[in-house]
């Protein structure tokens, strides 16, 4: 398993049992929004990026994965709230394995943005968390975290 993905995994058990969202955490960009998975949590990889640290063979990366959090929740009058609520859980979470199970160097928040979706059957507020998380991997194996 490359280890973008085992850092993937990690970060949505990170993130799954939480109070507001218990076990509606998925690892996809794509899922059905119903009234019985929100509110919810999906978790998955956009961008990476990678140079090498030396120079020969079997070199060293640097590699910085950008993993994305959406969290939706269905529009109500404290809508602002109860996503802040889940931010909360979503951040002290995270902040409480910053080497994602010693996956990585480490795991920091980059950006957050909040939107409000008003198409389809019902209104939704959405959260998307981007985390960078900073890692190593030799060239000649992406299947083990240094």
């Amino acid at each position: 398993m490359h280890v973008r993905q085992a850092i993937r995994e990690r970060v949505a058990s990170n993130v799954t049992g939480l109070a507001d969202t218990g076990s509606n955490v998925f690892q996809s960009r794509i899922h059905t929004l119903s009234d019985s998975n929100l509110p919810c949590i999906l978790v998955y990889t956009q961008n990476e990026t990678s140079e090498p640290n030396q120079m020969g063979t079997n070199r060293v990366l640097d590699r910085t994965l950008s993993i994305n959090l959406e969290i939706y929740v269905k529009a109500t009058a404290d809508v602002d709230d109860k996503v802040d609520a889940i931010c909360v859980n979503v951040e002290e979470a995270i902040a409480g394995d910053i080497t994602v199970n010693s996956l990585a160097k480490d795991i920091t928040l980059s950006t957050t943005s909040i939107n409000f979706i008003g198409e389809g059957d019902q209104p939704l507020a959405q959260a998307s968390l981007t985390y960078d998380v900073m890692y190593q991997v030799r060239e000649s194996d992406l299947e083990t975290a240094l």
